[in-house]
């Protein structure tokens, strides 16, 4: 029998210690093997033991087993004591927590345990001293690193606590400062906190917004709802959304511009910082301004200098056929030459060609000032093409000749007859015609032609061989009072309104004009011109086509009644409701007095041209950001000047292609039917009989997201929509459908047979039309408030077979 054991005698302590360290440094690699592979199934250990390298961990582990060695056999227990409390505090400040080291502690514990036992089971009282020294040691490091970790926290939650004293201070002195506005809200529109110089920039008071009457979405204007959209996807993915300007409306009726910086706090709910950016906004208005004088100012004096030259050139070219005239006549008139001398003849023919000449001159000025004015007229008929060119050219035949250049030349046999006013026409042909030869090669060629574009139009170009134009000057052609070979020392004669009236002449007949040159390539100049007559005759009175409700309206600005009536009919057909008008001052007009969603657009009108039309339209008013449509003749996307336009179409339009442009731009007029969302089956075939009766296109869907998805690529006239749906109900259909601008203003009446509280009620009726009870008579108070949104079509028959109550498959996503 052993004797029984004195746990008091310093010897039983130093025994213990002794057989405890030689199993512990026996078995250590595997007791610490075990501890890692339980700290790597640690959420919080196990990223940090993976990151150590292996080389890494041993050295640790061999500097630690060094230290435990001072420990147990010389009782120097300090160094091992700071190093626990070292790697407590460290642990701990990266959120580690104590009940993690304890883990590793009992594993290693319960591993040496079952060693011990293994290694001195036949002498219990060896066995029991060795117990004793374990726990002593594990009691021991517990204490160490429970203390370290308690300093450590107590230390950390000091720290946060002070941090978020300093920065509440620093909010709370921010958001009373008066310089931001500072709100809380949610993504739908709702504010729930706000201070006091929020409301003051948007002129509402802290009674509206307790009762639930300042709302972010309802103070933001349409057009600035897609700026709100982006910033909800950029908090949604990130958690904050870049800073973006925006207006509100203000509680007055006024509008604020704002510059708003918003981040999450905790979903739905987000704080916004709010700058009232009026003062910046009228700085920019001022220093714009300033530019535009600035600018104006720059015009006035090169227009002062090019009307100097301009008289100083006209001064020349007058004087010239003027002084010959005079001296001619005066040598005459005194008898200087007798009527029988050659030279008598000779001096009337000098007086005759300076009389021609100062009046081509004279005219050139008259002709300018005439269609500035608007009172040019035009006196259309049907010409040939090729005789009308060969006049010209016989006309400058001499100065052809003169220079030794050829002309050629070449009309498109289809091409036999055009309808224009072929006095105004050969003035545009002489003008560029005598440019090519004045400023063509010696000996050159010069290639005068006319062809076919489209149907509605013809090119006339004249091409030479000369040195050709830089990029800097092609700017200055088709400008009044300009000329490249300007000022004093010019070597070419002429007033500088050649081209400028060219340029006038034809717009004037409907058509526009440009040139194609690079240096050392020679030019080419051309007219592109209608087939047939733009003037003379009436233009079509302004229509209005009614369209069905909430179907787009289309403004459509054209004077030629055959077009007009064939883009008016495309539009039409496709369910759109039009108005038409002729000319710029009837659209600007309608743009001022009625929104539109969409306005297709002539470049050539009678009273303007359509960029100036498209420049006041973007300028500002209710129609800025609609989408514009370009139908011309010219279908070179150059001839926009920078606007921003949707589309760009040829005529004659093709339909398709104009209702599939609409559609690019979000403008459209949807399927025509009513889509019943609903999971009970009796229930959708119960609408859809009833839908049938009435005559309504119909879709039934059993599911909501499927429906959402069906969304992407048509357009329903109207949806009925189940309250309560599984995975997606018609809370949460209603918040994705309105997010989407296309269909912000879908008609959507809720049935459900669910009694709704004061909040549920509140919130179907921000988002939908109607709320219709489900009753014992499934679907007729939803058809009653149905006709009201959507009126039924006329004497439609019913449909030849029920729908399917299947949900459609999941489409490519394109714009509606």
């Amino acid at each position: 029998m052993n004797p029984p054991v004195d746990r008091g005698h310093a010897d039983y302590e130093a025994q213990g210690r002794v057989d405890f360290w030689r199993v512990y440094l026996e078995h250590h690699a595997a007791v610490e093997a075990a501890s890692v592979e339980v700290a790597r199934a640690d959420p919080r250990f196990g990223p940090i033991v993976a990151a150590v390298p292996e080389e890494e961990m041993a050295r640790q582990s061999a500097e630690g087993l060094e230290r435990l060695r001072r420990a147990f056999e010389a009782n120097e227990w300090d160094a091992y004591e700071a190093h626990l409390r070292t790697q407590g505090e460290a642990y701990a400040a990266i959120g580690v927590d104590f009940a993690a080291w304890h883990r590793l502690i009992r594993v290693a514990e319960r591993e040496l345990t079952m060693k011990l036992v293994a290694q001195h089971a036949g002498d219990p009282a060896r066995l029991t001293r060795a117990l004793d020294a374990m726990q002593a040691f594990f009691a021991r490091a517990v204490t160490v690193l429970h203390d370290a970790f308690l300093t450590r926290s107590l230390a950390e939650r000091e720290r946060i606590e002070s941090a978020l004293r300093i920065s509440d201070m620093r909010f709370r002195r921010l958001a009373e400062s008066g310089l931001l506005g500072v709100m809380v809200c949610d993504l739908h529109g709702n504010i729930s906190e706000a201070n006091e110089t929020f409301l003051e920039i948007v002129g509402h008071t802290r009674a509206e917004l307790e009762a639930g009457e300042v709302r972010w979405g309802e103070m933001t204007p349409p057009e600035w709802e897609a700026a709100d959209l982006a910033a909800i996807e950029e908090l949604e993915a990130h958690g904050i959304a870049s800073p973006f300007e925006k207006e509100y409306f203000r509680g007055d009726g006024g509008r604020v511009p704002v510059l708003l910086c918003v981040a999450m706090l905790e979903a739905p709910e987000c704080i916004c910082l709010v700058l009232d950016i009026t003062q910046r906004r009228q700085l920019e208005s001022v220093r714009e301004r300033a530019r535009k004088l600035e600018l104006e100012n720059r015009r006035v004096q090169e227009a002062s200098q090019l009307k100097s030259e301009f008289l100083a050139n006209m001064s020349h070219e007058l004087r010239t056929p003027l002084n010959a005239i005079i001296g001619f006549a005066e040598l005459l008139h005194d008898g200087a030459v007798p009527p029988e001398a050659p030279e008598h003849r000779e001096f009337l023919g000098d007086i005759l060609t300076s009389g021609r000449h100062l009046l081509a001159l004279i005219n050139d000025v008259l002709d300018l000032s005439k269609v500035e004015a608007g009172k040019l007229e035009l006196f259309p008929e049907r010409v040939a093409l090729e005789p009308l060119i060969g006049e010209v050219v016989s006309i400058l035949r001499t100065t052809a000749a003169n220079r030794g250049v050829r002309v050629q030349i070449d009309v498109d046999p289809a091409l036999e007859s055009v309808e224009l006013d072929p006095s105004r026409a050969k003035q545009v042909l002489y003008n560029y015609l005598s440019n090519a030869l004045k400023f063509g090669r010696e000996d050159g060629r010069v290639t005068v032609r006319a062809h076919a574009e489209t149907e509605d139009v013809f090119r006339l170009e004249v091409e030479d061989d000369g040195m050709g134009i830089s990029a800097a000057d092609r700017g200055r052609l088709f400008v009044e009072f300009q000329q490249l070979d300007g000022g004093a020392s010019k070597h070419h004669e002429g007033t500088g309104l050649g081209l400028a009236l060219t340029r006038r002449l034809v717009e004037a007949m409907g058509g526009s004009v440009g040139v194609d040159s690079e240096p050392g390539e020679g030019s080419t100049f051309f007219a592109v011109l209608p087939r047939r007559a733009a003037k003379g005759h009436a233009l079509p009175e302004p229509r209005i086509f009614e369209p069905a409700p909430g179907a787009p309206r289309i403004l459509v600005v054209e004077d030629d009644a055959r077009d007009q009536t064939r883009i008016a009919g495309a539009l039409t057909e496709a369910g759109y409701g039009v108005e038409t008008v002729s000319t710029a001052a009837q659209a600007l007009a309608r743009c001022r007095e009625t929104d539109f969603a969409a306005i297709t657009l002539d470049l050539l009108l009678p009273d303007r041209t359509g960029l100036e039309v498209l420049q006041a339209i973007r300028a500002g008013g209710r129609n800025r950001d609609v989408p514009v449509i370009v139908i011309t003749v010219v279908t070179e996307h150059g001839v926009i000047g920078g606007f921003a336009v949707q589309d760009v179409l040829p005529k004659p339009v093709d339909a398709g292609r104009l209702v599939e442009a609409l559609d690019r731009a979000g403008v459209s007029t949807g399927s025509g039917e009513v889509w019943v969302v609903d999971d009970d089956a009796a229930a959708l075939a119960q609408m859809t009989r009833s839908l049938d009766e009435l005559g309504y296109p119909h879709r039934a869907l059993d599911d909501a997201r499927h429906a959402l998805e069906a969304l992407s690529s048509t357009r329903p006239a109207a949806i009925v929509l189940d309250r309560v749906m599984p995975e997606l109900d018609g809370f949460a259909f209603l918040e994705q459908l309105r997010m989407r601008p296309e269909h912000r203003r879908l008609p959507v009446l809720v049935w459900t047979a669910k009694d709704l509280s004061a909040d549920e009620r509140a919130r179907l009726t921000e988002a939908a039309q109607g709320i219709v009870p489900k009753t014992g008579d499934l679907g007729r108070g939803v058809v009653e408030a149905l006709s009201s949104l959507v009126p039924p079509p006329p004497a439609a028959p019913p449909s030849a077979a029920p729908p399917s109550a299947a949900p459609p498959s999941a489409s490519t996503k394109e714009s509606p």
